[in-house]
């Protein structure tokens, strides 16, 4: 002990008590032989204990000054003693009270002027602050990673020349590039080219500093060549003298949405064209109907625009598509519609007749059904009808056959209802019709190019 004493000068153990760290310096028993006070204050926040003075430990065991410390320091204490350099960069330690605090810490043995282990050096460090620090930054770098992956839309950072730093995966699915290949590119090189003069444009008013941000939508060229609309938010982070680091960019997938907006535009051109014509049918029955017999105009007339209005109905379910044969022909027999299975037959296959087809063949049958319950085989009781259709090649075929009803007379005019199921049908369908008055009962029949009426 004595050559101890004489090793550590008083003012060793002076400049050890008042350095600003936590340093404590043991014998070979674990017993002080100098302390920092910086050391005592930061045992004392360990264990809930008073803040000793430096000379009230010296002599005394580590355990008797801190008897609450964990059992597994008398292994670290024996393997310094025994000559190891022991370390830990973080530690976290348990107090009495139920807190908790980090600790760096290493102990090393000291030797004395013969070589001999003369006892341990401890020095340590409270970095509670530091660690928690540290760790809230790891957590916000966690969910900042966690949400740059996992949004549902594309999010990338771009260099000031516009190549790519980094993206997520949603990017790399929107564009159909895959990340190795991405990577390569840049945002000219991706972008459509009727579109990259335009977003060069505001690449350099935001480099510039003229905007902030700006958002806009242009097309982009996937890895198979196909387009897709992107709708582009883009802002940058500067360097702390102001010039750009990287541009960050939000993607979101539009293509969609510009094909409704593509396909109103056309139902839009379309309802116009059609509204038109529905217009030059409408003066065109009122006209031919009103030339026949004007006392019974407004019965004729009206009957002839619900037809119209049927079609349209059939027509307008399907987005002005075309419309299904059979309930056509079923919507211009609705006031018949019981006898349909009994008197009336309607056979054919499934069939979809483009809009032009279903506006002349329903005003066709509109006539045909109006004549056979006013004049012909649904006039009587015992009179039949069969409607029938069918594709021969290349041509679509239809039938009205009627029998069984009152003896059929050729009309003495031709009238409007007459230009309907004949000149109307074949002249829109660019088919041929023929209409026969046989005394029988009347059959007319439809034949027209399957391309001028059914719906590939």
């Amino acid at each position: 002990m004595e050559s101890l004493l004489a090793t550590h000068a008083p003012q060793q153990t002076l400049f050890i008590e008042q350095v600003p760290a936590a340093i404590a310096m043991f014998d070979s028993e674990m017993r002080y032989l100098a302390v920092s006070r910086r050391y005592l204050s930061d045992l004392a926040l360990l264990f809930s204990t008073a803040v000793f003075a430096p000379a009230q430990v010296i002599g005394r065991s580590f355990h008797e000054i801190s008897p609450d410390m964990p059992r597994r320091w008398h292994a670290i204490h024996a393997r310094a003693l025994a000559g190891e350099e022991l370390a830990q960069e973080e530690e976290l330690v348990l107090r009495p009270d139920g807190g908790a605090v980090w600790v760096r810490w290493s102990m090393k043995p000291w030797r004395t002027v013969d070589g001999r282990i003369g006892g341990a050096l401890l020095i340590s460090e409270l970095i509670t602050e530091q660690v928690e620090i540290r760790h809230a930054l790891a957590d916000i770098e966690a969910r900042f990673r966690a949400t740059f992956e996992n949004a549902a839309v594309g999010i990338t950072h771009v260099a000031p020349d516009g190549s790519f730093l980094r993206f997520n995966k949603a990017l790399s699915r929107l564009l159909g590039w895959p990340a190795d290949e991405l990577i390569t590119k840049s945002v000219q090189e991706i972008t459509h080219p009727d579109d990259r003069a335009a977003e060069l444009a505001q690449f350099k008013q935001l480099e510039d500093g003229r905007v902030d941000s700006y958002s806009m939508e242009k097309r982009d060229l996937r890895k198979d060549g196909t387009i897709v609309w992107i709708r582009l938010t883009r802002s940058c982070v500067r360097k702390s003298d102001g010039s750009v680091d990287y541009f960050v960019a939000v993607v979101e997938d539009i293509s969609a949405r510009k094909r409704a907006e593509e396909q109103l535009h056309l139902l839009m051109r379309e309802a116009n064209h059609r509204v038109k014509n529905l217009l030059s049918l409408v003066q065109a029955i009122a006209r031919q109907t009103a030339a026949g017999n004007v006392e019974g105009f407004i019965g004729r007339f009206t009957e002839r625009i619900q037809a119209l209005a049927a079609n349209q109905d059939l027509l307008g379910r399907d987005e002005w598509q075309g419309a299904d044969l059979e309930d056509l022909v079923r919507a211009h027999l609705a006031h018949f519609a019981d006898l349909v299975g009994s008197r009336i037959t309607v056979h054919g296959s499934k069939l979809h007749l483009n809009a032009t087809a279903a506006q002349a063949i329903g005003l066709a049958l509109h006539e045909l059904a109006t004549n056979a319950g006013k004049y012909g085989a649904l006039s009587t009781d015992a009179g039949r009808v069969d409607v029938g259709w069918r594709l021969d090649g290349d041509a679509l075929t239809m039938s009205w056959t009627e029998r069984d009803g009152p003896p059929v007379r050729p009309p003495e005019r031709r009238g409007f209802g007459t230009t309907v199921i004949d000149a109307m049908a074949r002249q829109a369908l660019g088919g041929e019709v023929q209409l026969d008055y046989a005394r029988s009962g009347l059959e007319w029949h439809l034949t027209c190019p399957r391309e001028n009426a059914v719906e590939p």
